[in-house]
């Protein structure tokens, strides 16, 4: 079994949350990577201003030129722009009757495992943002990825693939290769990976019928953000048509082929070797690659080892699990 090779230099959310003061920071970091897959992967960095971070995004590298002896090489530069990417401020306040975690023996340990839906939903609202966070709809969101790539005849366009779908029910698959230099991860400078937790004690709450009762209360928060340094290291396969998917191998077959959008994806990506590469679906694009591939000979599909886990890959990149990516999106257009 393959092994996904992630670089020792690179530093996921959980690596930082182990060596934080906050105690049960890699305990909900855990969490929320099995809510949040991309979480295993993607590398974070302290932002550069504050709870901002300011980098550059290349347009056009520099060229060079031939010269002869007693000549001069022609004067040359890239073009580049600034960007700069805030962290958004995730919140949920638990609440668990008091009487679940007072008769417990282990109140504390009780406690936070009644309080794993409420960091699930928070995981997977994050997640959500990663895709289609508008910072132009909402200033309080940065841009998700969709976004980044988000119309046929944007700066990045090269980095779509249309798959054909034409109607509402449509989704995506995304490759895309992380690193510090091309697609990462942001919490604020000085705080603790972002993640803050605050006891609020045993409180009085109302039920839906506006009835008290007794309940613990737990403040979690979560600031972070997504930086797109380099959209050359995303790509995105666009307007898969979900209900035309289970068409696959009746008379009326209008499904995408999936095996040879994933192929003209990987040939996107600028270079594999510049971080560590992951493809992300939804179970519906999932099921329908694995039932092609199985009655499509293939030697494409495989499985790798990835924390111990055996993870479906694509030419020896793991293939991740989302169901962030809606099976709902509009048709991307030009």
């Amino acid at each position: 079994m393959a092994t996904v090779n992630q670089s020792s230099d690179v530093r996921t959310l959980l690596d930082f949350a182990k060596e934080t003061e906050n105690k049960k920071a890699a305990k909900i970091v855990q969490m929320m990577e099995k809510k949040n897959p991309i979480l295993r992967y993607l590398p974070y960095v302290p932002a550069n201003d504050g709870t901002s971070h300011l980098t550059t995004r290349n347009i056009a590298l520099p060229t060079s030129s031939a010269r002869m002896i007693n000549q001069g090489f022609a004067k040359s530069k890239g073009r580049s722009v600034q960007i700069k990417v805030g962290t958004t401020m995730f919140g949920v306040i638990s609440q668990v009757d008091a009487r679940l975690i007072d008769n417990s023996g282990d109140p504390a340990g009780h406690r936070l495992n009644m309080e794993r839906s409420y960091i699930a939903g928070m995981a997977n609202d994050q997640s959500d943002y990663l895709f289609y966070a508008s910072n132009a709809a909402d200033p309080r969101l940065f841009n998700g990825i969709c976004t980044e790539l988000g119309s046929l005849s944007g700066p990045y366009a090269d980095q779509i693939i249309d798959a054909g779908g034409t109607g509402s029910d449509n989704t995506s698959v995304i490759f895309t290769v992380l690193g510090e230099d091309t697609i990462h991860g942001i919490f604020p400078q000085g705080s603790q990976v972002g993640l803050k937790t605050e006891d609020m004690g045993k409180n009085l709450v109302k039920d839906d019928e506006g009835k008290e009762y007794a309940a613990w209360q737990t403040l979690y928060e979560w600031d972070n953000g997504i930086v797109v340094r380099d959209p050359r290291y995303l790509c995105r396969i666009a307007n898969i048509d979900v209900s035309n998917l289970a068409t696959f191998g009746t008379e009326s077959d209008s499904s995408a082929n999936l095996l040879r959008l994933f192929i003209e994806a990987y040939h996107r990506l600028e270079d594999l070797d510049a971080g560590v590469p992951v493809i992300l679906c939804n179970r519906a694009v999932k099921q329908w690659l694995d039932i092609q591939a199985m009655e499509k000979k293939n030697a494409a599909l495989g499985i790798m080892d990835v924390a111990g886990r055996p993870v479906t890959s694509f030419w020896q990149i793991p293939i991740e699990r989302t169901d962030s990516l809606l099976t709902t999106e509009a048709r991307v257009v030009a």
